[in-house]
This record gives structure tokens, C-alpha cells and sequence, in this order.
């Protein structure tokens, strides 16, 4: 059982994970969100670390709640580390994220992978106990 911090944004519960590209790897603030069905990066935090978007047609959509879909990009990252856990080649969404950047948050941890943990999360203590 492993405790970790769970911090607030905009009164939104953020954590912490580390996404490697092809050149670089980045500490990243994510939303922890299980209505998300996708793990979603900033598209400027993915190009930061070396993925490169030029000449590429958007290859997934998201529609949220509250807005139009949007397009955005499937991108395989060699590493990703969350909650303790190292996933390797694993795909992600690549989405512009620039309103919630400004605010210091790279994007959203959703569903797919939020589903391959056992926690508890501790409220009061602003915690995400992962067993």
C-alpha cells in the first residue's frame, strides 16, 4: 500500500507522472479523471519531449461534455511512469490542452489506465492509496 499526494487545481484533483518521447522526458500535472475514457497530453507537452505532429492528419476524436468533438492524435510513448507504475509503449491521446496548461495542468489520467489500479482515495487527507 502505497500513499500518494493528490494536490488541487482549480479545485480539480491533480497528479503527478513522468511521460517520455523521443528526445525527452517531462514531469506532467494530470487531472485525475475516470469520466475520461483516454489518458489525453497537451499537444505542446508532447512536442516538447520530441513527438512531432507535421504532416500528420488527426487520427482520434474526443467530445466532452460541454463542447464539440475534437480531433487529436494517437501516440505511443516508450515510457510512463504513474502512480508507481512503469507502462511501456503505451498509447496516448495527444489534444490542445492550452486553456488548462496556463493553469499548470498537462492533461487528463482517464479510464484506461486509471482501471489497472486498486486504490482507495483518502479525502480528507487528500491522498490516492494504491495497493
Amino acid at each position: 500500500m502505497t500513499p500518494y499526494a493528490i494536490t488541487t487545481v482549480l479545485g480539480l484533483p491533480v497528479i503527478t507522472a513522468v511521460v517520455a518521447g523521443p528526445k525527452y522526458s517531462k514531469r506532467i500535472q494530470l487531472i485525475f479523471d475516470s469520466g475520461a475514457v483516454s489518458t489525453q497530453i497537451h499537444i505542446g507537452t508532447m512536442k516538447s519531449i520530441g513527438f512531432d505532429f507535421h504532416d500528420r492528419t488527426p487520427d482520434t476524436s474526443i467530445k466532452g461534455v460541454t463542447g464539440p468533438a475534437e480531433r487529436g492524435f494517437l501516440v505511443q510513448t516508450s515510457r510512463f511512469f504513474i502512480l508507481g507504475r512503469r507502462f511501456q509503449n503505451q498509447t496516448l491521446s495527444a489534444f490542445d490542452f492550452n486553456d488548462w496548461v496556463k493553469e499548470g495542468i498537462d492533461g487528463l489520467l482517464g479510464w484506461d489506465l486509471i482501471q489497472q489500479f486498486h486504490f482507495e482515495v483518502d479525502g480528507p487527507h487528500s491522498a490516492l492509496i494504491v495497493f
